[in-house]
């Protein structure tokens, strides 16, 4: 029992590395500081173990039978998100008037910050008060939430297969999402190391990098939704 619980763990931790979801977590770290990187991407983990404890206890106590449409479905959904996620830093980059500087918090830490002046007028005076935002992301737990949902049936098919126990069913799920929370929050603060370091390099380096992010992640998105509509079966021509 012990060996399979251990089992959950680990292939929560080996999830988590899926490049859909590492894309996923990427464009919404945008920040160079890295415990807000590590809150993205742990609330993603939150939103991800949610709804795979959700579609395990129905499927494990109540006999509900996820069917490869829906599945398909879901994953076409994640598909769209990520185009979205991708054409929306896109458009950050292209609309955004972006500069470095380096500003001082009243506990003394002192770092770099990109931010925009696109609404400021030219002959405006810059302002360089910033706070860093205090409040739940919201979006992070909604794409986790989905991808959650995406990677139900697959997950759960493998459960019932190898785990004759619900009980036992329950706790791998929930193990094999805190091992997806931890090992998301590890990767958040591993990406945000290299957007930092070009931060405090080259303002050019780091818009690669973005754009890198953007272009890839709409690749992806599209990848996704190409496999699941048509070569999975949804749209027959």
């Amino acid at each position: 029992m012990i060996s399979v619980l251990v089992l959950g763990l680990l292939m929560g931790f080996r999830h988590a590395l899926e490049a859909d979801h590492l894309l996923a977590v990427a464009t919404l770290s945008e920040s160079s500081h890295s415990g807000e990187a590590m809150k993205q991407g742990i609330t993603w983990g939150i939103g991800h173990t949610t709804t795979l404890a959700i579609a395990g206890a129905a499927v494990l106590y109540f006999d509900f039978v996820i069917v490869d449409e829906l599945s398909l479905i879901l994953e076409l959904f994640v598909g769209v998100m990520l185009i979205f996620l991708g054409a929306d830093l896109a458009r950050k980059i292209i609309v955004g008037r972006l500069h470095l500087h380096v500003h001082c918090h009243s506990d003394g830490i002192r770092h770099f910050h990109l931010h925009s002046h696109r609404h400021q007028k030219s002959n405006e005076t810059a302002l360089h008060d910033h706070r860093h935002s205090t409040q739940f992301p919201v979006k992070a737990l909604l794409i986790g939430m989905m991808h959650g949902m995406a990677g139900s049936s697959v997950l759960i098919l493998l459960t019932l297969k190898t785990i004759q126990s619900p009980a036992l069913g329950f706790v791998y799920i929930v193990l094999f999402g805190v091992g997806s929370i931890i090992s998301m929050a590890m990767v958040s603060i591993a990406i945000s190391v290299p957007m930092k370091m070009s931060l405090a390099t080259n303002n050019r380096l780091y818009g690669g990098l973005r754009t890198t992010i953007a272009t890839t992640t709409l690749i992806m998105g599209g990848y996704i939704v190409y496999e699941t509509a048509f070569n999975g079966g949804l749209i027959n021509l």
